[in-house]
C-alpha cells in the first residue's frame, strides 16, 4: 500500500491483534496453545483497567496492603529457578519446584475469569545483607489441583535501580525499592484459579549467580505489589480477526 500505492485494503484491517492465551497446564511440548485472537481498533483496548494486588505473610495476595512493618526472608539459593527455562516464553513445566524456593503469594481462588493483556507492573520494597543481588518476580497461575503455570516474569538488577548508566550497589541493611515490568504476556486466570506472585533472588541458568550466599528480605506494605493490566473477558466467538 506504501510503497506501490496498491489499495490492499490494510488500511481497514484492525489497529491492534493479541493472541489471548486462555490458560493451560502447565507443558513443555504444547503444538497448539489454547486461546484465541483479540483485534481492537486501539490502544489501549476499551474497557481495559489494572488490578493492583498486596502480599501478605500468609503467603495470601489481595486488594488490601498488608500492616507496616511485615518482614519476610529468603535464604539465597544459587541454583534455583531452573523451572523457568533460560528466558521468559518458554514453555514451562509445573514451577512448585521453583516456588520452594521463593517466597509466594496467593490470590483467594477467583469466582470470575479474570482476563490481562499488557505488561504487570511489580513495586518491592527490600533489604539484604549483601551488596550484590539479583531479584526475579514471577506471575504464576495455580490450578485447583495445584499445578503450577507459569504466565510472565522479569528480572531486577537492583544495582540499576536508581539508573543503568550509574549502577549503585546496595547498602547491606537499608531498605530500598524496586520496581520493574513483567514482559508484556495475556493470559486468562479461571474460576478457580488463583493467581501467585512468586519473588526470588535466584532464576538460573536465566540470571548469572550473586557472588555473596546470604539472606534477602521483603518489606511488606503499601510499598510492595502487583500490578495486573485487566482487559474485558471475551470468547473467540466475540472476535472479527
Amino acid at each position: 500500500y506504501w510503497l506501490k500505492g496498491v489499495d490492499n485494503g490494510v488500511l481497514n484491517e484492525p489497529r491492534w491483534t493479541t493472541f489471548m492465551r486462555t490458560g493451560h497446564p502447565p507443558a513443555t511440548d504444547l503444538k497448539n496453545v489454547p486461546g484465541f485472537w483479540r483485534c481492537h481498533k486501539q490502544w489501549p483496548v476499551d474497557g481495559s483497567g489494572s488490578q493492583r494486588l498486596y502480599p501478605h505473610t500468609a503467603q495470601q495476595l489481595t486488594k488490601t496492603p498488608s500492616m507496616p512493618g511485615d518482614i519476610q526472608s529468603l535464604l539465597y539459593r544459587a541454583g534455583a529457578g531452573m523451572g523457568a527455562g533460560g528466558w521468559w516464553g518458554e514453555q514451562t513445566g509445573d514451577m512448585a519446584a521453583d516456588d520452594a524456593h521463593s517466597l509466594v503469594y496467593d490470590s483467594a481462588p477467583l469466582t470470575e475469569a479474570v482476563d490481562i493483556m499488557g505488561m504487570p507492573q511489580v513495586r518491592l520494597r527490600v533489604a539484604a545483607d549483601a551488596p550484590f543481588y539479583q531479584w526475579t518476580v514471577r506471575l504464576e497461575d495455580v490450578a485447583p489441583d495445584g499445578k503450577v503455570s507459569l504466565v510472565g516474569g522479569a528480572a531486577i538488577n537492583p544495582s540499576q535501580r536508581f539508573s543503568r548508566l550509574a549502577p549503585e550497589a546496595l547498602i547491606p541493611g537499608e531498605p530500598t525499592s524496586l520496581a520493574t515490568s513483567i514482559h508484556f504476556t495475556t493470559w486468562r486466570f479461571n474460576p478457580g484459579h488463583r493467581i501467585r506472585l512468586a519473588v526470588a533472588n535466584a532464576q538460573f541458568p536465566m540470571i548469572w549467580p550473586s557472588p555473596t550466599p546470604g539472606t534477602t528480605s521483603l518489606l511488606l506494605g503499601h510499598d510492595t505489589w502487583v500490578e495486573l493490566p485487566t482487559v474485558p473477558v471475551a470468547s473467540g466467538a466475540d472476535q472479527t480477526c
